[in-house]
């Protein structure tokens, strides 16, 4: 009976926590060049643990010259396509030049 009554507390958790009982959501990936005036920006996909890490190590490997990256995330996809046409929106009008990137091979990016 505890067992029972312990596992329904977890899933009820689970589906009260959002994130918690689905946790794939969607994300892409940016990375700034202050000094060069640039925004690199992917395209969106499906959530993936561990991406901005890697991410940041690719653009390094690529021989971009990046200030900082990031990697916002949505559990909605036409949430996650608002989020990312304004941010690009956004960076063209505070004067930098976006960049896309393709989905993968984005190593091959060059300044």
């Amino acid at each position: 009976m505890r067992y029972r009554l312990s596992a329904a507390i977890v899933a009820g958790l689970s589906l009260a926590i959002p994130g918690t009982a689905q946790a794939t959501g969607w994300q892409y990936c940016l990375a700034f060049s202050h000094a060069d005036h640039r925004t690199y920006v992917t395209g969106i996909s499906v959530e993936t643990p561990g991406l901005e890490g890697s991410f940041a190590q690719n653009v390094a490997r690529a021989g971009l010259h990046i200030d900082e990256t990031q990697c916002p995330r949505a559990d909605d996809h036409v949430a996650m396509v608002a989020m990312r046409d304004d941010a690009i929106a956004y960076n063209r009008e505070i004067g930098m030049t976006v960049v896309p990137l393709p989905a993968s091979g984005f190593a091959q990016v060059r300044r």
